[in-house]
């Protein structure tokens, strides 16, 4: 009789997730969400499962590659649904302080449970395989990086082959090394002080009282890098609206466009609203921001994070943000297009998200938001600014869109932000970009990659 796997709980709930991604294309963080509602894993098993989750979908390639080298007649030779099962195996030796031994051995039960014994051998084989070219001191051959530099990328550090052939051709081998390599190591949680209901060294104090090391932001006071807390959701703080879960560098979006109190606000990509929430802590809560996303469920998410921080400024609202209407002509102060994009900056985060992309979504989302910015155009009063952002690194997506949109709208220029950012460029940075326009680089700032820049519209005199 089969042993159920309910003794490695959290390594079934993390084939489970797998699965979906791969078989049903679920998103793990809403499948990883959905799997603790429904699971009674302790703190311990979950942050496992999330890691064995992550870690498995971000370095694939990889998996997949010495794989091929340690399955006699390679990964193709393999039922897919038993690939997850290796894969969570080899990545637990590799990449976890799992003992071996319980890696090995739960990775057998795991496949004998949903398979069968033979498929439960060929895991052990080809664990202990791997176990005895470490015992030997061997390493596996990846693609020469002088020869080959796409094909090493996309093998050792695990990225799709166009993404990494897009990125050499930009900036060469040293600097796309470092980016690849950054991403991969996931920082600590980050949130954002509402200091409309705190201070930053308020709120600090409190969350260290509870055992949770508090590491100060790399920019920003409001921001802390969080070690140790679990569910940022589940503390006091996040309940009693102290503070968002959101990326430094995406913060640094909202603090480029720094409204001003009582001033009006049009947000036009806002969900799930952490840069909305941002921008009415700096207008003191006062004025109004209308908050638009294109489907109602992401605008819920806006609601509920207003609602938490008592910010009562903001309002939300689904709609295309191409087509407001004429309420909203040349009635802005300020507008944040938080545009749709490749999100190729945000790789370490989203672990799922790297092997779904494909080239052609480069200029596909160039252009939804070139017609974005477009459409902002209309909405802002003469003499106010915009902040166009994104997640990604594309120049087609950043600063051609950027130049293209100057030509053909001589009624804006680039404002320089360098006063409201808290770093500098780096020479390579000034010399890559102009004078106005910021590429938060993960290679250089040792943050997530975001574009952005702001642009004023002149008084028509």
């Amino acid at each position: 009789m089969k042993q159920s796997p309910k003794d490695c709980s959290a390594r079934e709930v993390a084939y489970q997730i797998l699965y979906a991604v791969a078989e049903k294309d679920a998103y793990a963080n809403l499948a990883l969400k959905d799997a603790f509602n429904q699971s009674i894993l302790s703190v311990q098993d979950r942050g496992f499962a999330t890691e064995l989750v992550y870690g498995t979908l971000r370095m694939q390639a990889r998996l997949d590659f010495e794989l091929n080298k340690l399955i006699q007649k390679g990964i193709n030779s393999v039922n897919p649904k038993l690939l997850i099962i290796l894969r969570m195996g080899l990545y637990q030796l590799e990449f976890m302080s799992v003992k071996p031994f319980a890696a090995v051995d739960e990775t057998v039960r795991l496949a004998y449970w949903h398979f069968n014994k033979g498929a439960a051998g060929l895991c052990n084989a080809v664990l202990r395989n791997y176990l005895r070219m470490k015992d030997r001191g061997e390493d596996f051959i990846f693609p020469d990086k002088k020869k080959f530099p796409a094909q090493f990328l996309e093998a050792y550090y695990s990225y799709p082959r166009f993404m990494t052939g897009y990125m050499l051709k930009r900036w060469g081998m040293e600097a796309t090394e470092k980016f690849c390599s950054f991403c991969n190591e996931v920082d600590d949680i980050c949130i954002f002080t509402n200091t409309l209901k705190t201070t930053p060294e308020k709120l600090k104090a409190e969350l260290e009282v509870q055992g949770i090391q508090v590491i100060p932001g790399k920019y920003l006071p409001e921001c802390f890098y969080l070690k140790g807390c679990g569910n940022p959701a589940e503390l006091l703080q996040f309940k009693r609206g102290e503070f968002i879960v959101m990326e430094e560098g995406s913060a640094l979006c909202a603090k480029a466009l720094a409204p001003e109190k009582n001033s009006f606000v049009l947000d036009m990509c806002a969900a799930p609203g952490g840069k909305t929430m941002a921008m009415a802590m700096n207008m003191q809560g006062q004025g109004k921001i209308a908050a638009f996303d294109l489907y109602e469920h992401r605008t819920e998410l806006i609601k509920e994070n207003a609602r938490r921080l008592k910010l009562n400024c903001i309002s939300a609202s689904a709609a295309d943000s191409r087509s407001l209407g004429d309420e909203y002509i040349g009635k802005a102060d300020y507008i944040l297009l938080d545009a749709p994009c490749t999100g190729w900056g945000v790789l370490g985060r989203k672990a799922d998200s790297r092997f779904k992309k494909k080239y052609e979504e480069i200029a596909e989302l160039a252009s939804l938001s070139y017609e974005l910015l477009c459409s902002a155009a209309n909405y802002l009063r003469g003499g106010g600014s915009i902040v166009y952002s994104t997640c990604t690194i594309t120049a087609e997506e950043n600063e051609k869109n950027i130049e293209k949109f100057l030509a053909e709208h001589q009624e804006f220029e680039l404002e320089e932000v360098s006063s409201l950012l808290p770093y500098t460029k780096t020479e390579e940075e000034i010399n890559d970009l102009k004078s106005g326009m910021w590429q938060i680089l993960p290679q250089n700032q040792a943050l997530e990659g975001f574009f952005l820049c702001r642009l004023k519209k002149k008084n028509s005199n």
